[in-house]
Parts: C-alpha cells; sequence; structure tokens
C-alpha cells in the first residue's frame, strides 16, 4: 500500500501572485515499490461556459485560459532501483506567476490552483494526491482613493402595524 501527501510549509493554503511555494510531498509505502518517477504537477485554470437561447437556437461560450502550468519532477528511477521500503520525503519549490487571478467557483465558471502529486508506476495505475490552493489578490489600500471613504450601511425594518 502506498500513502501520499503533500505538506506546504505555510500555515496557510492562501498565496499572492509571486509567492513563493514550498514544500515537500512524502511517499509512505510497505515494501520495495517499483517506482519510474514521482513528480508534481502545478495548474492554475480558468474555465468558464454558459448558453444563450434565443428561440430554438442555442448558442454555447465557452473558454479555458491556463495561469500556471508545471511539471516539477521530485525524482526519477536509476536503472533498477526500486523506492525502498519507509517513508521518503520530496522537496518542492515554486513560484506563482504575476498575473494570476483570485480562485473562484460559480455555475457557470471557475479558477481553481491545484497540487497533484503522482508515483508513475509502470504497468499500473499510478499514485496520486491533490490538494488546492487559495490565490487572493494583494491589495494596497493606499491606492485607490474610494476605499479610504467611510461605508455606510443603512437598514430598513418593516413597520409591524398592530
Amino acid at each position: 500500500m502506498v500513502h501520499i501527501y503533500i505538506i506546504l510549509d505555510s500555515p496557510t493554503t492562501i498565496f499572492q501572485p509571486l509567492s513563493t511555494v514550498t514544500g515537500r510531498v512524502i511517499v509512505e509505502n510497505l515494501k520495495p515499490l517499483n517506482v519510474q518517477s514521482i513528480f508534481l504537477k502545478v495548474s492554475g485554470k480558468a474555465s468558464v461556459k454558459f448558453f444563450r437561447s434565443s428561440g430554438n437556437h442555442t448558442v454555447t461560450y465557452k473558454k479555458h485560459e491556463n495561469y500556471i502550468q508545471k511539471r516539477l519532477i521530485l525524482w526519477t528511477k536509476k536503472c533498477d532501483e526500486k523506492l525502498s521500503i519507509g517513508s521518503h520525503a520530496f522537496r518542492f519549490k515554486f513560484q506563482l506567476p504575476e498575473k494570476c487571478l483570485p480562485q473562484f467557483n460559480n455555475k457557470i465558471g471557475k479558477i481553481v490552483y491545484k497540487l497533484e502529486a503522482i508515483v508513475d508506476i509502470p504497468w499500473s495505475l499510478n499514485k496520486c494526491k491533490e490538494i488546492l490552493i487559495n490565490v487572493s489578490p494583494s491589495l494596497d489600500l493606499t491606492k485607490d482613493i474610494t476605499l479610504l471613504k467611510p461605508v455606510t450601511f443603512v437598514t430598513q425594518e418593516p413597520l409591524n402595524a398592530s
């Protein structure tokens, strides 16, 4: 049996554009494992899909965009080497691009950032583990003058006629 964990060095899974993301992939196995490679796929993708209808005619609009797409090789097999019994840690490090938009998810679209650790086992199903990370924009509140104005909330309650 093989267990895979993705552990981030950051205490939170919230990152900003240009952040450096570091961590490790832990692979635990109870017997020697014939592994071709161990790698981490980093992806940040936007997708949108919606429909517009007019009479009997429906048009589908869809678009996909990649903000980050990386494959980090963490370990590769040498000759007839097998991954020995035990717990193995593989470090990773990458930087988020400057122009990655914040994640969101709604009925017509989403932006998702994920890390997927893959243990490539020849002639067998690969073992995988996936986690999501959050990307939030960095805001400089001093640059937008409208953010300096006070905010007033007005609520109106209905009058109960007794």
